[in-house]
């Protein structure tokens, strides 16, 4: 008999006992259906099972369209002062190293506020989590606009980029899509974010600081406002704690999602796009000012390139490259492209014209962004068969290692190409990168040969016991 009539005499509702009561009759029966599961639930009780299995493509991408739309706003407001900032730095009286201690700031508040946003996600819902990220992000995305010295522009962009969109988004995605779809939807959602970016960059190639960062402050409001009017997407219900056959209660879900090995990797892969994603988005802005006396418009000029680039190839060749490559393989080839293409950079430092520089460091985004979309996909894959309630959090956790790779490259980078010379900089960078790559790709690589092993093991064994 179920556990739930040992202590009847407690209940104080007596249609909660009722419900109950029918419930375990149907059980008995073996007539219960969904139906009667739902009915006896009681309107408190918690959602069930999130989306069905049957659900289409189309569907699950309607219902991840919010999260997508949080994905453009965030990286739109994060973008938006980028192609001024060498430039609006430089007019304040300061150099290269102040740029990086900007920068530095602002994907140091990413680091601490996912993980936050990311519990929140969990615990309260994904909706609940990026209305309160994009409203304040939008509060002190407004304030950047009136900032006079570096310290508070550090300050108030710490502030801005600590309400993040990051920590609640992947969980929308999570809770919206099944795993056969989630791979699409999620680089979808990703390339949305990608279009935000170059978006916010040239918003802020062509325009001036203050409207620049009102227009982020703006757009972030309008989708708080949105998304007061749309649903969360139904939650499965956190799995019941049992014990095991020698009584022993079973390993915290938390627990369990921190050993698992892919998780582990996705986590590698994350920091070395961290480090490519801090050097991408400084040292070829601040060469372009430096060496060639470009402005921010030149800036914004090789962002768009980059998009243009990662759109062809996730919509080319990694469709093709996924029937023959794992996750796990894929997103250390785009941290190894990207190292390399990034340290490439360093042979057009002194070229005639800004263009042989301005290719190549946009054409590296291409491997950054394939490192970031596979390292989610990888992430979620792990955790969700483990419990759909740990995945906000330890996705968080593993933006926590991304955002502070990407906190410390910027003012490394800036450190070697004043104390060093700009080549240095940049071989450092893409080596770094190069090198995270080739440990997570030979570490994948062992993972898939001791899979297939076992796997070969197990054919063997059904085969004998079928003999």
């Amino acid at each position: 008999r179920p556990r739930l009539f040992v202590q009847r005499k407690s209940f104080v509702d007596p249609d909660q006992h009722r419900r109950l009561c029918i419930r375990h009759q149907a059980i008995v029966t073996g007539s219960e259906t969904m139906a009667t599961k739902s009915s006896t639930q009681g309107p408190d009780a918690p959602a069930s099972a999130s989306v069905p299995e049957t659900s289409t493509l189309k569907e699950q991408l309607l219902r991840s369209t919010p999260a997508a739309s949080a994905y453009f706003v965030d990286a739109m407001g994060s973008a938006v002062v980028l192609p001024l900032l060498p430039v609006y730095v430089a007019s304040l009286g300061f150099g290269p190293e102040a740029v990086g201690t900007v920068l530095s700031a602002q994907f140091a508040g990413q680091m601490c506020g996912t993980p936050v946003f990311g519990f929140v996600a969990d615990r309260f819902g994904p909706k609940i989590s990026l209305m309160c990220a994009l409203g304040g992000s939008g509060v002190f995305y407004g304030l950047t606009a009136f900032t006079t010295n570096v310290p508070t522009l550090a300050a108030v962009r710490f502030l801005g980029t600590f309400c993040s969109a990051e920590g609640g988004a992947p969980k929308w995605i999570v809770d919206a899509t099944t795993l056969e779809h989630r791979d699409t939807i999620l680089g979808m959602a990703v390339l949305f974010g990608s279009v935000g970016f170059i978006i916010g960059a040239i918003i802020g190639g062509f325009t001036s600081w203050l409207v620049a960062c009102l227009v982020a402050a703006g757009t972030s409001a309008a989708t708080v406002v949105s998304l007061c009017a749309l649903r969360s997407p139904a939650r499965a219900a956190p799995a019941e704690r049992r014990s095991s056959a020698d009584g022993r209660p079973e390993t915290h879900p938390l627990r369990k999602g921190l050993q698992a090995l892919g998780y582990w990797l996705s986590v590698t892969a994350a920091v070395g796009a961290g480090v490519l994603y801090g050097a991408v988005f400084t040292l070829p802005g601040i060469a372009l000012v430096d060496l060639y006396g470009r402005d921010a418009s030149d800036v914004s000029a090789m962002f768009l390139i980059g998009v243009g680039l990662i759109l062809v190839v996730q919509l080319t060749c990694v469709p093709a490259a996924s029937r023959f490559l794992s996750p796990e393989l894929l997103m250390n080839l785009g941290l190894l492209i990207g190292g390399t293409l990034f340290m490439a950079c360093a042979l057009f430092l002194r070229a005639g014209s800004h263009w042989p520089l301005t290719i190549v460091g946009a054409a590296s985004m291409t491997g950054l962004l394939l490192a970031l979309i596979k390292a989610d996909l990888v992430a979620s894959a792990h955790l969700q068969p483990i419990s759909n309630d740990i995945v906000g959090t330890l996705m968080g956790l593993q933006n926590v290692a991304h955002f502070g790779s990407v906190a410390i490259t910027p003012s490394a980078c800036t450190a070697l190409y004043t104390h060093t010379s700009p080549e240095a900089a940049f071989v450092v960078a893409g080596a770094v990168t190069l090198a995270i790559g080739a440990a997570g790709g030979v570490v994948a690589l062992a993972k898939r040969a001791q899979l297939e092993e076992a796997k070969r093991i197990q054919t063997a064994d059904t085969s004998s016991g079928a003999a």
